[in-house]
């Protein structure tokens, strides 16, 4: 079985308000999922890329700089604005190499501060702002908070799956 691309996915969006609190569950977890994988790993297999992919620790450092990111995004539903901003990315590959550098419990301990900061602000959102619906930038369309928590949840489940592999175990284990 191979692994479906990340931008080959097709997300569910469109689900109700009633998703919202399982949604907030799944991404208050991933920063413990995130830990229970890299447990006991040595920091050599962490950090190592293979076929020029991304190692664990590189899709940990992805995470945590869209995590950053999608602070912005809270700050336009919160504001009502018709169109959502853009995710720059720019410095991404600087900032994985970076990570390579740092003690994976640091990384860990920072993904898990600003992920649960991330999500004590979603869930402050009021029933309001969760129905309102902004143009994404590059979908083409229009998405509604509980649309950006599915595909972060989603997303981050797509990248624990690829630390999983980066560690050279197999998906279907």
């Amino acid at each position: 079985m191979k692994l479906i691309p990340w931008s080959d996915r097709k997300l569910p969006f469109g689900k109700g308000v009633d998703e919202w609190p399982f949604l907030l569950e799944r991404l208050r977890g991933t920063p413990v999922r995130s830990s229970h994988l890299l447990k006991g790993i040595p920091i050599e297999c962490i950090v190592l890329q293979q076929q020029g992919r991304w190692s664990a620790m590189g899709h940990l450092a992805h995470m945590l700089l869209l995590d950053q990111r999608f602070q912005a995004r809270i700050d336009d539903f919160e504001q009502r604005r018709p169109a959502l901003c853009r995710i720059s990315l720019e410095e991404q590959e600087e900032r994985i190499k970076l990570a390579s550098n740092r003690q994976p419990g640091d990384l860990l301990e920072e993904h898990r501060i600003t992920r649960l900061d991330l999500v004590k602000r979603l869930a402050a959102m009021d029933e309001a702002v969760l129905h309102h619906r902004a143009s994404h930038p590059c979908m083409g369309s229009a998405m509604s908070p509980v649309d950006m928590a599915l595909w972060i949840a989603e997303h981050d489940d797509h990248h624990l799956l690829s630390m999983r592999m980066a560690l050279g175990e197999r998906f279907n284990d």
